[in-house]
């Protein structure tokens, strides 16, 4: 049962009026990650998004989520014996049978994980980063950043080269300036409509409203550049479209060198209730970001970065497949 299908039966069962609470378990094979184990099928994770969702908008739903693992088949001299594959039936049995609640599991051999939750408390911020925060200077609206004290991210590297997805969208500016501030990075903002020749640009923004998209867009790019440290450069390119994307990879590492990131901020929100959504239209395999984040994972060799959910975590699921199988060819 996929992501549509488990929307569906959703749908059908929340136009009913149910007398007794309903409890669903979803079998998944390869769809969960236990500790640093593969990841095979990071597109079966989507079923994840409607399972979380359904006990939220139907009170008489609840859901629960369990990956499996197959038992391997005998090999040929043991079928040649009459040996069988081991029995999987009670342990799926046991799960069905089990009180019902909202829960994400994965059985790994002969033992069962559970997904939970715990507390973090949230580090106090020094008296130097207080101080920074509270005396910086906005550098414009259009960046949305602030020149606050350098965070501790020690995975960025300094004067490296970062490629931004939805490079003018709130994400891919508020991430700009704080790459150019801190760690002095190049920055190359990719969107699927490009800005106009930079020596028509003083005459564009002259010519449009302030409200004009490419206008705001070029006020942002010059406000990235009056911030003195760091470079931007501006490409065109679709994301789900793998050839674009290898040419905008290719000018950027021509321009700057090899990438040192990519974050991925592009995406449509276009989402709903589940009784709201259509077939095929909500669905994460057709939707831009799960068609992005795979185009960008083949253009970027090594890169490590109910519908709406699902998609998200599609893409935490893409990444952790893509770095498995990096470290198997290392």
């Amino acid at each position: 049962m996929g992501f549509s299908s488990l929307t569906a039966l959703a749908q059908e069962l929340g136009a009913l009026e149910m007398a007794e609470p309903v409890h669903l378990s979803v079998f998944t094979t390869g769809a969960a990650q236990v500790r640093s184990e593969a990841l095979p099928y990071p597109e079966k994770s989507t079923v994840a998004g409607p399972c979380g969702v359904i006990p939220r908008e139907f009170p008489m739903l609840t859901c629960a989520t369990i990956d499996i693992e197959l038992p391997p088949p005998p090999s040929f001299l043991a079928s040649l014996r009459g040996d069988q594959a081991p029995e999987i039936t009670s342990r799926l049995l046991k799960e069905m049978l089990a009180e019902p609640g909202n829960t994400i599991a994965a059985w790994r051999g002969d033992m069962r994980f559970e997904k939970s939750w715990r507390s973090l408390a949230v580090p106090a911020a020094s008296p130097e980063t207080s101080s920074a925060a509270s005396t910086g200077t906005s550098t414009g609206a259009n960046t949305g950043a602030s020149s606050a004290a350098k965070p501790d991210l020690a995975g960025f590297k300094h004067g490296g080269t970062y490629l931004i997805t939805g490079g003018y969208g709130g994400i891919g500016l508020s991430t700009a300036a704080p790459f150019m501030q801190h760690f002095n990075a190049n920055v190359v903002l990719l969107s699927r409509e490009g800005l106009p020749a930079r020596d028509s640009w003083e005459r564009y923004v002259a010519s449009h409203s302030p409200a004009n998209r490419i206008a705001q867009r070029i006020r942002a790019v010059r406000a990235l550049e009056a911030l003195g440290c760091g470079k931007i450069l501006p490409l065109t390119g679709d994301v789900c479209n793998s050839a674009e994307m290898r040419a905008a990879v290719d000018q950027a590492e021509t321009t700057f060198g090899a990438l040192s990131g990519v974050i991925h901020g592009a995406g449509v929100i276009e989402d709903g209730p589940i009784l709201a959504q259509t077939r095929g239209a909500d669905c994460p395999g057709s939707r831009p970001q799960s068609h992005r984040v795979a185009g960008a994972g083949r253009a970027v060799p090594g890169w490590h970065a109910g519908s709406h959910a699902a998609v998200l975590i599609f893409l935490d699921c893409y990444p952790a497949r893509r770095t498995d199988r990096l470290c198997r060819s290392q």
